[in-house]
C-alpha cells in the first residue's frame, strides 16, 4: 500500500510540475537547448488501462489523454518523422524542439489506437517489434504476468524456484500488484526461450486456464505493414524481449539478427533501428554497441531518461523520456531530459 501511494504521490508532483514549469521555464530551455546535436525522444508503451492498479500505471495512458499529449507535441514542440530526426540528429542539425515519438512492444491495442490519431495530425514514429513473441502468439513477459497476477483467484500459492521470501497470498488488489513485484525478478532474470516454461507453471499455480485477453496481444504482421505504409519505421526490440542480462551476449546477438531478417523478410527495407528491451545499462554495454553496430544497426535507444545525442557509441545509445500518464507529465519530459 505504501508502494502505491508513493506512486501516487510522484504522478500528481510530475502532473503539477509540468502544468507550471512548462510556460515559464521549460519551454525556453527547448527553445535554446533542444536542436542541433541533441534531441527530445519521447517514449510511449501502452494505450488503455492499467491491468492491476499501482503497477506499472507510467506506462499506460488513457486515449484521451494520448490524443492530449499529441496535440501538446504538435502544437509547442517540433515532431519530425523518424529518418529526417535521426539523420539530423547525426549530423548536428536538428532545428529547436526537435521530437521524435517511439512505441515499445507494438501491442495491437496500441497500434489500433495510434496509428489513426498519428496520421490525423500528420506526425510520424517508430515502433518496435519483437518478431519471436508475435510468431508464437505470445505477449511481453510483463504483461502475462500482470494478466495472471490479476485474474489469480483469492487464495496462497507456492510457485517453486522462483526467488520470493515465502508463498503468494491472493486476497485483494493490493495483493495482485505485490504477487506481480514479487514474481517479476525472477521471470526478468529468466533467459527469454524459458519464460514461457515459467509462466506456463505460474499460470497452472494459479489455475488461470483463460487465455490471454485482447487487449495484452501483440499486433500482427498485417498490421505492421499498415504502420509501414502510413510511414512510420518499424525497428526490432530482439525476438522474444530478450536481454544481455538474461541471455548472455551470444544469444542476445543472435535475436537481434534474427529479429531484423524476420522484419526485413516482411517488410520493405529501412535502415536497421534497435530499442534495448528494458533499455538498462547492464545491457546497454560497450560490448553490446559493438555486436549491434556489427549487425549493421544504424540508431539503437534505450530508455534511460535524458536528451538523445551521440555519444562514445555514435548513435547506439540514444536516451528517451517517458511520455507517461498525463500531457502534464510530458510538460515535464524536456525539463528531465535536459537535467540528466
Amino acid at each position: 500500500m505504501m508502494m502505491d501511494i508513493t506512486q501516487k504521490s510522484r504522478t500528481v508532483a510530475k502532473q503539477l510540475l509540468g502544468n507550471a514549469l512548462w510556460p515559464f521555464v521549460t519551454r525556453q530551455m527547448v527553445r535554446h537547448y533542444i536542436g542541433r546535436d541533441q534531441g527530445l525522444i519521447l517514449m510511449f508503451h501502452y494505450i488503455g488501462a492499467p491491468i492491476i492498479a499501482g503497477v506499472s500505471t507510467d506506462l499506460f495512458l488513457s486515449l484521451d489523454e494520448f490524443r492530449r499529449i499529441l496535440d501538446f507535441v504538435r502544437s509547442k514542440l517540433c515532431p519530425l518523422e523518424p529518418d529526417e530526426f535521426l539523420s539530423r540528429l547525426k549530423s548536428g542539425s536538428l532545428p529547436p524542439a526537435a521530437t521524435l515519438l517511439t512505441f515499445d512492444d507494438c501491442v495491437a491495442q496500441t497500434v489500433r489506437l495510434a496509428l489513426p490519431e498519428l496520421t490525423k495530425r500528420g506526425l510520424k514514429a517508430c515502433f518496435f517489434a519483437n518478431p519471436g513473441l508475435m510468431d508464437t502468439d505470445r505477449t511481453l513477459p510483463s504483461l502475462e504476468l500482470m494478466e495472471l497476477c490479476g485474474a489469480a483467484p483469492e487464495g496462497a500459492y507456492c510457485i517453486p524456484g522462483l526467488q520470493q521470501t515465502g508463498g503468494i497470498v491472493i486476497d485483494g488488489v493490493p495483493s495482485k500488484g505485490a504477487a506481480f513485484r514479487a514474481l517479476w525478478p525472477s521471470l526478468v532474470k529468466c533467459p527469454s526461450r524459458l519464460q514461457t516454461e515459467m509462466l506456463h507453471s505460474i499460470r497452472h499455480e494459479f489455475g488461470v486456464k483463460a487465455p490471454l485477453p485482447e487487449c495484452v496481444r501483440l499486433a500482427d504482421w498485417e498490421e505492421l505493414s499498415l504502420l509501414h505504409q502510413a510511414g512510420m519505421l518499424v525497428g526490432n526490440h530482439t525476438m522474444y524481449h530478450s536481454t544481455v542480462d538474461a541471455d548472455g551476449i551470444d544469444q542476445f546477438a543472435a535475436d537481434v539478427e534474427e529479429g531484423y531478417q524476420m522484419i526485413e523478410a516482411r517488410l520493405p527495407w529501412r535502415a536497421r533501428v534497435f530499442c534495448y528491451p528494458y533499455g538498462r545499462k547492464v545491457d546497454a554495454t560497450r560490448e553490446t554497441a559493438q555486436r549491434l553496430h556489427g549487425l549493421g544497426t544504424k540508431y539503437g535507444f534505450v530508455t534511460q531518461g535524458g536528451a538523445a545525442r551521440v555519444d562514445g557509441s555514435g548513435t547506439l545509445n540514444l536516451r528517451r523520456e517517458e511520455a507517461a500518464y498525463s500531457v502534464g507529465a510530458t510538460k515535464l519530459a524536456p525539463a528531465l531530459a535536459l537535467m540528466r
